[in-house]
C-alpha cells in the first residue's frame, strides 16, 4: 500500500522505468495499483507528505539535506533510511527525524 515516489539527481525518469520494467503513473490516484511509482523532480516533491525517505545513493545533493525544510512538509514521525551512510545523523534528529543507517539503528 506504500506510495512511490523516486528522485534520483542523475538518473532520468526513463532509465529507472527500464530499470522497474515499469512506467510511472501520470496520476497520483493510481498509485493505489501494486507496482506503480511516480517520478520526483527533487527530494523536497518526493517528501511532500511522505513518511519517509530511503536513500540508496551517495550523491553529493544527500549529504546536505535541509533537515528543518523537509521536517515541515513530512508526515509524523518522519523516518530516513540512509543506506548510504550520508546523514548527519545528530541534525537530523535535532528536527524530529528517526533515522535508521545501514550497519546502525539509530532510532
Amino acid at each position: 500500500g506504500a506510495k512511490l515516489f523516486i528522485y534520483d539527481p542523475k538518473v532520468t525518469m526513463e532509465q529507472i522505468s527500464n530499470d522497474l520494467l515499469c512506467k510511472p503513473s501520470e496520476d497520483i490516484s493510481e498509485l493505489k495499483e501494486s507496482g506503480t511509482w511516480q517520478y520526483s523532480k527533487s527530494i523536497k516533491e518526493s517528501a511532500i507528505g511522505a513518511d519517509a525517505i530511503v536513500i540508496l545513493t551517495n550523491w553529493d545533493e544527500f549529504f546536505s539535506l535541509d533537515y528543518k525544510g523537509l521536517s515541515k512538509i513530512m508526515r509524523s514521525p518522519s523516518w530516513i533510511f540512509d543506506a548510504r551512510n550520508v546523514v548527519n545523523i545528530k541534525q537530523a534528529k535535532n528536527y524530529g527525524f528517526k533515522v535508521w543507517t545501514l550497519g546502525n539503528s539509530s532510532i
